[in-house]
């Protein structure tokens, strides 16, 4: 759905605009090919989308808009942390134009590593958001845009 993709880009670009420290920002989940190159990162996704009938021909999107950063192994935990702390500050601040987080929001945060290689570590922060209220009978034509 396209604006699942309207909602990537639009926090891909607020945070390439204001995360300085971090060179590379991806719509939807990455693939790193190159990890000295392509590191650090933060990847923009939606997860677990649903819609909620609200009123007659009206539905309400939900779904956990996952914000991800890999750091090469060796900066550690406490510079991934540095990063989402920013992160959250902005995401929590901001007023979007496509989406809004949920006043009662679950918000999650969680920790990856690469334990394979110990090349990556990576946080995953998640918000609960709503978007998009659509006239189910008029579906096909408001998502031409």
């Amino acid at each position: 759905m396209n604006i699942h993709n309207r909602i990537r880009q639009e926090v891909v670009e607020l945070l390439a605009n204001t995360i300085e420290d971090v060179g590379h920002f991806h719509n939807g989940l990455p693939k790193i090919d190159d990890v000295e190159n392509g590191l650090p990162l933060i990847a923009v996704y939606l997860n677990s989308t649903e819609a909620d009938p609200i009123a007659i021909g009206s539905i309400e999107w939900q779904a956990n808009l996952s914000i991800l950063t890999y750091i090469p192994f060796n900066e550690g935990e406490s510079h991934l942390d540095e990063i989402s702390e920013k992160i959250n500050n902005i995401i929590l601040g901001h007023s979007f134009k496509h989406f809004s987080i949920r006043s009662d929001f679950h918000q999650t945060y969680e920790y990856e590593y690469d334990t394979e290689n110990n090349v990556w570590i990576g946080s995953a922060i998640d918000y609960r958001i709503r978007y998009e209220l659509t006239n189910m009978y008029n579906f096909r034509e408001n998502s031409k845009e």
